[in-house]
Protein backbone atom coordinates (compact mmCIF):
# COMPACT_ATOMS: atom_id res chain seq x y z
CA UNK A 1 0.00 0.00 0.00
CA UNK A 2 1.64 3.19 -0.95
CA UNK A 3 2.31 5.91 1.80
CA UNK A 4 0.55 8.90 1.03
CA UNK A 5 2.54 11.91 1.00
CA UNK A 6 2.50 14.89 3.62
CA UNK A 7 1.17 17.37 1.66
CA UNK A 8 -0.12 21.04 3.66
CA UNK A 9 -3.55 21.41 4.03
CA UNK A 10 -4.92 24.05 2.98
CA UNK A 11 -4.49 26.58 5.23
CA UNK A 12 -0.76 26.46 4.91
CA UNK A 13 1.60 28.00 2.46
CA UNK A 14 4.35 26.31 1.15
CA UNK A 15 7.31 27.77 1.35
CA UNK A 16 9.25 29.16 -1.59
CA UNK A 17 12.93 28.56 -2.09
CA UNK A 18 14.47 31.59 -1.37
CA UNK A 19 16.95 33.63 -3.47
CA UNK A 20 15.28 34.40 -6.85
CA UNK A 21 13.59 37.47 -6.15
CA UNK A 22 13.11 39.37 -9.46
CA UNK A 23 12.49 43.57 -9.49
CA UNK A 24 11.03 44.90 -6.53
CA UNK A 25 11.63 42.48 -4.16
CA UNK A 26 9.24 39.69 -6.14
CA UNK A 27 10.16 36.26 -7.45
CA UNK A 28 10.86 35.81 -10.68
CA UNK A 29 7.94 34.32 -12.38
CA UNK A 30 7.43 31.66 -10.35
CA UNK A 31 4.19 31.43 -8.24
CA UNK A 32 2.96 28.73 -5.90
CA UNK A 33 0.80 27.84 -8.78
CA UNK A 34 4.50 27.22 -10.84
CA UNK A 35 6.02 25.45 -8.23
CA UNK A 36 3.35 22.59 -8.26
CA UNK A 37 3.10 22.56 -11.96
CA UNK A 38 7.08 21.85 -11.64
CA UNK A 39 6.58 19.45 -8.71
CA UNK A 40 3.87 17.63 -10.10
CA UNK A 41 6.28 15.34 -12.42
CA UNK A 42 8.29 14.69 -9.48
CA UNK A 43 5.25 13.68 -7.46
CA UNK A 44 4.69 10.36 -9.19
CA UNK A 45 8.50 9.42 -8.76
CA UNK A 46 8.25 10.10 -5.26
CA UNK A 47 5.06 7.88 -4.67
CA UNK A 48 6.90 4.91 -6.69
CA UNK A 49 9.99 5.97 -4.53
CA UNK A 50 7.72 5.55 -1.41
CA UNK A 51 5.60 2.37 -2.64
CA UNK A 52 8.87 0.66 -3.27
CA UNK A 53 10.22 1.76 0.23
CA UNK A 54 6.96 0.35 1.81
CA UNK A 55 7.08 -2.46 0.12
CA UNK A 56 10.87 -2.89 0.89
CA UNK A 57 9.67 -2.27 4.10
CA UNK A 58 7.00 -4.82 4.27
CA UNK A 59 9.24 -7.88 2.99
CA UNK A 60 11.55 -7.04 5.56
CA UNK A 61 9.22 -6.99 8.18
CA UNK A 62 7.19 -9.73 6.76
CA UNK A 63 11.13 -11.50 6.53
CA UNK A 64 11.79 -10.92 10.15
CA UNK A 65 8.32 -11.90 11.28
CA UNK A 66 9.39 -15.33 9.67
CA UNK A 67 12.29 -15.01 11.13
CA UNK A 68 10.77 -14.51 14.67
CA UNK A 69 8.17 -16.94 14.38
CA UNK A 70 11.39 -19.66 13.29
CA UNK A 71 13.02 -18.37 16.36
CA UNK A 72 9.81 -18.49 17.93
CA UNK A 73 9.55 -22.33 17.32
CA UNK A 74 13.20 -22.73 17.59
CA UNK A 75 12.40 -22.04 21.00
CA UNK A 76 9.27 -23.93 21.63
CA UNK A 77 11.39 -27.16 19.99
CA UNK A 78 14.05 -26.37 22.49
CA UNK A 79 11.14 -26.31 25.20
CA UNK A 80 9.68 -29.23 24.75
CA UNK A 81 13.50 -30.70 24.36
CA UNK A 82 14.26 -29.60 27.95
CA UNK A 83 11.04 -31.17 29.05
CA UNK A 84 12.19 -34.46 27.25
CA UNK A 85 15.65 -33.97 28.83
CA UNK A 86 13.89 -33.55 32.44
CA UNK A 87 12.07 -36.32 31.88
CA UNK A 88 14.92 -38.45 30.38
CA UNK A 89 17.05 -37.63 33.58
CA UNK A 90 14.20 -38.53 35.93
CA UNK A 91 13.68 -41.81 34.23
CA UNK A 92 17.06 -42.20 33.89
CA UNK A 93 17.68 -41.48 37.67
CA UNK A 94 14.78 -43.87 38.77
CA UNK A 95 17.04 -46.42 36.72
CA UNK A 96 19.72 -45.84 38.28
CA UNK A 97 17.85 -46.50 41.66
CA UNK A 98 16.47 -49.29 40.63
CA UNK A 99 19.93 -50.45 39.20
CA UNK A 100 22.22 -50.10 42.28
CA UNK A 101 19.31 -51.58 44.10
CA UNK A 102 19.88 -54.77 41.84
CA UNK A 103 23.16 -54.49 42.05
CA UNK A 104 22.71 -54.19 45.84
CA UNK A 105 20.28 -57.41 45.63
CA UNK A 106 22.87 -59.25 43.52
CA UNK A 107 25.50 -58.75 46.15
CA UNK A 108 23.69 -59.71 48.65
CA UNK A 109 22.50 -63.20 46.72
CA UNK A 110 26.18 -63.75 45.68
CA UNK A 111 27.51 -63.52 49.19
CA UNK A 112 24.36 -65.62 50.15
CA UNK A 113 25.55 -68.03 46.91
CA UNK A 114 29.23 -67.63 48.03
CA UNK A 115 28.54 -68.70 51.51
CA UNK A 116 25.96 -71.52 50.35
CA UNK A 117 29.19 -72.84 48.28
CA UNK A 118 31.49 -72.63 51.25
CA UNK A 119 29.25 -74.51 53.12
CA UNK A 120 29.03 -77.34 50.82
CA UNK A 121 32.71 -77.51 49.68
CA UNK A 122 32.52 -77.98 54.20
CA UNK A 123 29.98 -80.08 53.64
CA UNK A 124 31.65 -82.44 50.75
CA UNK A 125 35.09 -82.55 52.72
CA UNK A 126 33.15 -83.55 55.98
CA UNK A 127 31.51 -86.52 53.78
CA UNK A 128 34.96 -87.36 51.83
CA UNK A 129 36.82 -87.56 55.08
CA UNK A 130 33.74 -89.59 56.68
CA UNK A 131 33.92 -91.61 53.52
CA UNK A 132 37.72 -92.26 54.11
CA UNK A 133 37.37 -93.19 57.73
CA UNK A 134 34.37 -95.59 56.58
CA UNK A 135 36.45 -97.41 54.15
CA UNK A 136 38.94 -97.89 57.13
CA UNK A 137 36.25 -98.67 59.79
CA UNK A 138 35.41 -101.54 56.59
CA UNK A 139 38.94 -102.40 56.62
CA UNK A 140 39.88 -102.51 60.22
CA UNK A 141 36.08 -104.29 60.92
CA UNK A 142 37.17 -107.01 57.95
CA UNK A 143 40.37 -107.16 59.65
CA UNK A 144 38.92 -108.45 62.87
CA UNK A 145 35.83 -110.19 61.43
CA UNK A 146 38.72 -111.93 59.59
CA UNK A 147 40.98 -112.24 62.64
CA UNK A 148 37.67 -113.36 64.92
CA UNK A 149 36.62 -116.14 62.20
CA UNK A 150 40.40 -117.43 62.36
CA UNK A 151 40.33 -117.49 66.17
CA UNK A 152 36.72 -119.14 66.06
CA UNK A 153 37.95 -121.86 63.45
CA UNK A 154 40.89 -122.51 65.79
CA UNK A 155 39.22 -122.73 68.97
CA UNK A 156 36.44 -124.87 67.04
CA UNK A 157 39.32 -126.90 65.54
CA UNK A 158 40.84 -127.34 70.04
CA UNK A 159 37.07 -127.93 70.84
CA UNK A 160 36.54 -130.71 68.38
CA UNK A 161 40.40 -132.03 68.99
CA UNK A 162 39.63 -131.93 72.97
CA UNK A 163 35.85 -133.56 72.39
CA UNK A 164 37.45 -136.28 70.76
CA UNK A 165 39.90 -136.83 73.44
CA UNK A 166 37.52 -137.24 76.26
CA UNK A 167 35.74 -140.48 76.81
CA UNK A 168 31.81 -140.66 76.65
CA UNK A 169 30.53 -140.90 79.82
CA UNK A 170 29.06 -144.33 81.56
CA UNK A 171 25.19 -144.75 80.39
CA UNK A 172 24.54 -145.40 83.95
CA UNK A 173 24.24 -142.21 85.84
CA UNK A 174 26.22 -142.72 89.61
CA UNK A 175 24.58 -141.66 92.46
CA UNK A 176 27.13 -140.86 94.13
CA UNK A 177 28.96 -137.80 92.94
CA UNK A 178 31.76 -138.90 94.48
CA UNK A 179 32.09 -142.04 93.17
CA UNK A 180 31.01 -140.59 89.59
CA UNK A 181 34.28 -138.32 89.70
CA UNK A 182 36.24 -141.39 90.29
CA UNK A 183 34.87 -143.32 86.99
CA UNK A 184 35.84 -140.70 84.75
CA UNK A 185 39.31 -141.15 83.50
CA UNK A 186 41.83 -138.09 83.74
CA UNK A 187 41.60 -135.71 80.81
CA UNK A 188 43.93 -133.07 80.52
CA UNK A 189 41.84 -129.88 80.73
Amino acid sequence: MPFAEKRPSSGQRRQEPEGEQGPGGTMAGVTTTEAVKRETPVLPLQAGDAEERAERLLRQWRRKAAQEQAEAASLNHRVQLVEELDSAQERLATALKTLEEAEKAADDSERAMKVTENRALEEEEKMELQEIQLKEAKHIAEEQIGSMKRMLDQTLLDLDEMQSTLVPPCAVPPSDPDSAEATLPEADL
